[in-house]
Parts: C-alpha cells; structure tokens; sequence
C-alpha cells in the first residue's frame, strides 16, 4: 500500500520525520534505547511494553502496591538517555504507564528533576476498565471489578475476582504538542 506524501508525518522544516522504537515489551533488550539514541538521526523514539503478559505483570504488580503498575525499567532506561534524549532533540512516546500512567508520569517527573534534565511528561488515562464500574451494554458484574463483560466473564463472583487487568485502547487521530 501507498501512502500519499500529504498524509505522511513530516518532521521539522518538512523533512521526513525519523522514528525509531526501543522495546516491544517489559523486559526487552535494555541496551536498545541507548543504542536507538546513539544509532543516528531520530525524531521520537518509542517504547512498545504492553504485550499481553506485561499487563498481567503489571496487574500483579499493582495488585501488591497500587502505586505501581508501571514499566520500572523503562525508569531505568530513561535515567541512562534523557540527558542524551534532550540533546539531540529527540522526542520519546511510550505506553510503559500500562496500569498506571499517572505514576509513571510522577516518577519520570521526579527523575528529572533527580538528574536534572527539564522534561515536559505527559500522559493518557482512560482505558483502565478494571477500575471502571458497569457501564451502558457492559452485560452482568460490574463494581468495583471492573466492566461485566458479558462474553469474558460470567456472573461467577469468584471468577471476577481472579481478573488481574482489563483495559481496551483506542486511539482516534494523533499525538500532537
């Protein structure tokens, strides 16, 4: 497939804008971001965390302490490249918030201001269903255990409560500034 030149995204001055992406899910290779920052010209570097297992991952996490439910190594990651990010002007776009985007954006708000690198952090909620009471359509069960999807979880009490995570992503449009 083609894609015409006028829906393609352009970086600075109209020039192609140059992605590169560091991870496909929690736990892989640590030295990508790094070596993505150092490897040539890039506009954004993006960090992909959440395969199927990092959520469940993340939900055990959260489960235990609910401040966490976030990629803790992309923490790490980040301490080791905002400074070279920042040089280079280079633009990073991650779902390592998973569970919990928020406090994610709080300690890499806090990393900053540790290594002393400005960072403007933002980030997106919204798609936390577990959290989430019964909603129009969202069949039987509900409360405090997230949507009753009715084709994925029966009226069973026990089972609901065994639901480590339940989130659904959809994106419509773009990032922009």
């Amino acid at each position: 497939m083609t894609v015409p030149p006028s829906t393609c995204g352009s970086g600075r001055d109209g020039a192609p804008l140059r992605i590169g992406n560091a991870s496909g899910f929690y736990g892989d290779r640590f030295a990508a971001f790094a070596e993505m920052l150092t490897g040539g010209p890039l506009d954004v570097l993006t960090g992909d965390y959440l395969a199927e297992l990092t959520v469940l991952i993340l939900g055990r996490d959260r489960m235990k302490d609910p401040a966490r439910g976030y990629a803790e190594t992309s923490l790490r990651q980040l301490e080791e490249g905002l400074a070279l990010a920042r040089e280079r002007g280079v633009v990073l776009v991650t779902n390592a918030g998973g569970l919990n985007p928020a406090g994610l954006a709080d300690a890499v708000r806090e990393l900053s201001a540790r290594v002393g690198v400005p960072a403007r952090v933002a980030h997106v909620e919204g798609d936390d269903l577990l959290r989430r009471g019964p909603g129009p359509g969202s069949g039987s069960g509900g409360g405090s255990r997230g949507l009753g999807l009715a084709n994925l979880l029966t009226d069973d009490s026990a089972r609901r409560e065994r639901v480590v995570a339940q989130w659904a992503r959809l994106v419509e449009g773009g990032l922009s500034d």
